[in-house]
């Protein structure tokens, strides 16, 4: 038997509700019942193939995810993790959230000099290194229709940018730092 918070046979939730165990399906606490913050669905993908780009107007990266709500007042947290390399050092590429056609999680031109606002970038700073990418965002639709999030990619000064590998593709054990890499998203739905 599972005890609640007060030793009765049953659960007690974060909501002072009480359920006897009947209430559990096939062992499960209730999606409607669980509590803020625990997560309620997880996707994600992987690319391992090599992409590349010039373009200074952002473009799809092709990682694409649609996920439907359980409920409207869900949030979704995302997380991006990606290896760059160019064919110029010291130049940049920049990374956007996109929900539905609409960037996410963007800088404002208030808090930057550029003419592009992203929701993350990083710079080359040699064309034989690739250069490591982390994004992470907690966006709020409030919706419960579904959602498509996609990242998106832009380059400072239309030099070609490559996921998944370094400018040079070098043989690993002559340099190391050209390997080929993965890059994923992973949405997931957080329960508010």
């Amino acid at each position: 038997k599972m005890l609640g918070l007060d030793g009765v046979a049953g659960i007690t939730f974060n909501d002072a509700s009480a359920q006897g165990t009947s209430a559990l399906s096939a062992g499960r606490v209730p999606v409607a019942k669980m509590p803020v913050g625990a997560v309620l669905q997880v996707q994600s993908m992987i690319m391992t193939t090599t992409t590349s780009y010039s373009g200074t107007t952002p473009a799809d990266t092709g990682l694409s995810i649609t996920i439907t709500p359980t409920f409207a007042t869900s949030k979704f947290f995302l997380i991006f993790n990606t290896s760059v390399g160019g064919t110029t050092a010291v130049t940049s590429v920049g990374f956007n959230f996109v929900r539905n056609g609409t960037n996410i999680g963007q800088g404002t031109a208030a808090t930057n000099s550029g003419t592009q606002n992203f929701s993350g970038m990083c710079g080359i700073f040699n064309t034989s290194h690739n250069a490591a990418m982390c994004m992470q965002y907690l966006d709020s639709p409030a919706t419960s229709s579904a959602i498509t999030y996609k990242v998106q990619w832009a380059t400072q000064n239309g030099y070609t940018f490559y996921l998944n590998r370094g400018y040079a593709s070098f043989n690993v054990d002559a340099n190391p730092y050209s390997s080929g890499y993965t890059t994923n998203l992973t949405v997931m739905e957080i329960a508010a």
